[in-house]
Order: structure tokens, then C-alpha cells, then sequence
């Protein structure tokens, strides 16, 4: 059976990320795209518990930017993560923008710091 997952992992600036892509099974079915970047740990966090515990500048500046593409961010079992699931008609995944997602990966980098010097 095809579940329409696919997965990759590797690291970036010396931290362990990991994709989960998962496109839509059926005609009203949403696809997804599931960014994480691993942590120091910490608690279970939604956005606003992300919101409150960022304090820095550099901290506040990258969840800003990670919520201008559109994304919805939360740390589980230390992972911050980033959930990508577009609305209205879309194509999804549509086409890859490198620039786009390295900002991405280096405003999850920046907040992933910010978070573990606040716990």
C-alpha cells in the first residue's frame, strides 16, 4: 500500500532535521509538510507557549519569520517543528524554493537557540 509519506533526515548547522511530506490521498484530502529541527529538549510547547518563552530579539525576529511563510510552529519531545498545510486552492507542494526553506531552517535554527537558553 502506498501511504503518499516520504521522509528524509540530515543535519544542519550541526543539528539533527528531519522532513515528513505527506500528500493528499483523496479529492478532499490536505497534504502537509512537517519541518523539524531537534532541541535540547525542554516542555511540550503550541505557539503561544512558543511566543511566551521567546524573549531575545534575534528569538522573537525568527518565530516572526517562521510565521510570515505561513507556518504553524510547536515543540514535541524535543523537536521544534514547523507545519506547513496550505489553504484554498493551492497546488501542493508545488514548486521548491531553496531560498525560501533555507530562511526557514536557519529562523528554526535562531529559535531552537533562543528557546534552549530560555529553559
Amino acid at each position: 500500500m502506498f501511504s503518499g509519506r516520504s521522509y528524509a533526515v540530515g543535519k544542519f548547522h550541526g543539528r539533527d532535521v528531519a522532513i515528513r511530506l505527506q500528500l493528499k490521498r483523496s479529492r478532499y484530502g490536505q497534504g502537509y509538510l512537517v519541518l523539524a529541527v531537534r532541541t535540547g529538549g525542554g516542555p511540550t510547547l503550541d505557539e503561544s507557549g512558543i511566543d511566551a518563552r521567546t524573549r531575545d530579539k534575534a528569538g522573537r525576529e525568527a518565530l516572526s519569520a517562521i510565521t510570515d511563510h505561513g507556518l504553524l510552529p510547536s515543540v514535541e519531545e524535543g523537536w521544534l517543528k514547523v507545519l506547513w498545510k496550505p489553504q484554498g486552492f493551492i497546488i501542493f507542494p508545488g514548486r521548491f524554493s531553496k531560498e525560501k526553506w533555507r530562511d526557514v531552517l536557519e529562523a528554526m535554527q535562531t529559535l531552537a537557540t533562543s528557546l534552549e537558553a530560555a529553559a
